[in-house]
């Protein structure tokens, strides 16, 4: 059983480091391959005090952010039982001389074999230069 234990941890951290080199390149589409279709990104409106709810797809920018961005991520903790796991993932960008990190609590789920993110909520520290 352990070893089933540990190839599966193995198999979430492939999806999520597909996800985060897909970010990282700006390859949007190698990114959403690691996501359910109707996986959701949750995060709180500070301006109209509701939880938003965006698909990977909808939350998609257009193009590629204009300027040079600097961001890296690494894959803090992994948790599982059964057929549902969830990463602790932080991203350290930098963008225009602003230094943010942004941490990602993932929620997957083995679905057909093969896990995939289903959910994401999203803490962001603008740290001071």
């Amino acid at each position: 059983m352990e070893e089933n234990y540990r190839k599966e941890l193995d198999n979430i951290e492939e999806i999520v480091q597909d996800y985060i080199d897909g970010v990282i390149e700006f390859n949007f589409e190698k990114a959403e391959k690691s996501w359910h279709p109707e996986g959701v990104k949750i995060h709180f409106d500070k301006t109209n005090g509701s939880l938003e709810k965006l698909t990977l797809v909808q939350s998609r920018p257009k193009e590629k952010p204009q300027g040079k961005i600097s961001q890296q991520a690494e894959i803090k903790e992994i948790n599982r039982v059964g057929k549902a796991a969830t990463v602790l993932l932080q991203w350290y960008q930098e963008k225009e001389d602003k230094k943010t990190i942004f941490t990602d609590f993932l929620s997957l789920l083995r679905m057909n074999n093969q896990w995939k993110i289903v959910a994401k909520i999203t803490d962001v520290k603008k740290l001071k230069n």
